[in-house]
């Protein structure tokens, strides 16, 4: 059977009034699953799927912070913080196995990569030293990447655990508009 990445289509629509997208929106393609449609005041921007097909990820402005939330695809689609901080939390990722997210957060400063538990626990990782945005997994889960703020891609090695290796830098990268 096809997957829920082929079969379903995330769209994050935009008010006409003004730049911020209210409405996040997953629609079955297949019809094998209901459309379901999440509307609010606040900008949304949808970023990964949970491994099992269960839940949307994706960063909300909620005052004046983005932070991550989690909307069912089953169920009643109503949202829930999955985490909250200082600064923004953005860009999260499920990990292949579903275990974990990564995501860029600038609660220090600048921009760094985090790992945290899913579900949520105590437990977090900060996985960049030098800044870093836009963080993606390794199909297998045992390296993650992302981009630094020097625009250059990095991966890390991840091992059991979880546990995190050595940051190496791959190349430079252009980024339009960046």
């Amino acid at each position: 059977g096809a997957s829920l990445e082929q079969t379903t289509l995330l769209v994050g629509a935009l008010k006409r009034s003004d730049a911020f997208g209210d409405r996040l929106a997953a629609v079955a393609l297949e019809h094998s699953l209901r459309p379901v449609s999440y509307e609010s005041a606040y900008y949304k921007i949808p970023t990964d799927w949970s491994p099992d097909g269960r839940h949307l990820l994706f960063s909300a402005m909620t005052s004046s912070d983005f932070d991550l939330w989690l909307l069912p695809v089953a169920g009643d689609p109503k949202p829930v913080s999955f985490l909250s901080a200082p600064g923004d939390q953005m860009h999260g990722n499920f990990s292949p196995n579903g275990m974990l997210v990564a995501y860029s957060s600038n609660e220090s400063g600048r921009s760094e990569i985090k790992v945290q538990t899913f579900p949520l626990t105590d437990r977090q990782w900060t996985v960049s030293t030098t800044g870093g945005y836009e963080p993606r997994w390794r199909a297998d889960g045992r390296e993650l990447y992302y981009l630094s703020l020097g625009q250059k891609l990095m991966a890390v090695a991840v091992g059991p655990g979880p546990s995190f290796g050595a940051r190496t830098e791959l190349f430079q990268v252009r980024i339009a508009g960046g």
